[in-house]
Order: C-alpha cells, then sequence, then structure tokens
C-alpha cells in the first residue's frame, strides 16, 4: 500500500560483472522500531560465470525508534552500516 510504505529501487549493471543498487523508502509506516531509509550497493562478479566468487559493497542508513523520553521527546538514533561480502558460488 503507498499509504504504509513506498519503496523506490534502481539497479544499474555498468559492466556485465558489476551492478550498481539504490533504494530510499521515502513513506514507512510499517516498522515499530528500526528501518532503513535509504542505502546502496555494489556487486562485483569476479568472473562472467554461474558460480564465479562475488564480492560486495553495501551501505545503510538504519533509523531506530526509542519511543518517547519521560518529558515527551522522541528518541531517534540514526546509524549508518557498511557491510563487505565475499561470496563463493551461486
Amino acid at each position: 500500500s503507498f499509504e504504509d510504505r513506498l519503496l523506490l529501487k534502481l539497479s544499474i549493471r555498468l559492466l556485465p560483472t558489476v551492478t550498481f543498487s539504490s533504494y530510499v523508502a521515502p513513506i514507512d509506516k510499517t516498522y515499530t522500531y528500526t528501518h532503513s531509509p535509504y542505502g546502496a550497493s555494489v556487486t562485483w562478479k569476479l568472473k562472467n560465470k554461474y558460480n564465479s566468487p562475488t564480492l560486495s559493497l553495501s551501505w545503510q542508513n538504519q533509523e531506530y525508534d526509542y519511543g518517547d523520553d519521560p518529558f515527551g521527546n522522541e528518541i531517534i538514533v540514526n546509524d549508518n552500516t557498511v557491510t563487505v561480502m565475499f561470496r563463493l558460488g551461486k
């Protein structure tokens, strides 16, 4: 539903073995504690074969909603997560 969540994704194959992807969620009312409003990743297949090793680099912005403090102020923490992954096979 567009009222609860809207996710826009873009994926571009820069080379036969390299793909860039990104997303943004301008509307997301489905989470209760944490959500990721935007992020990006690059995936590089080391050879253009079915079970070739793959190297991935991704970044996500995470938002944690801890509710309100005793004075009624919202407690929201933003965090950035970077992940590097090396995968063998499909």
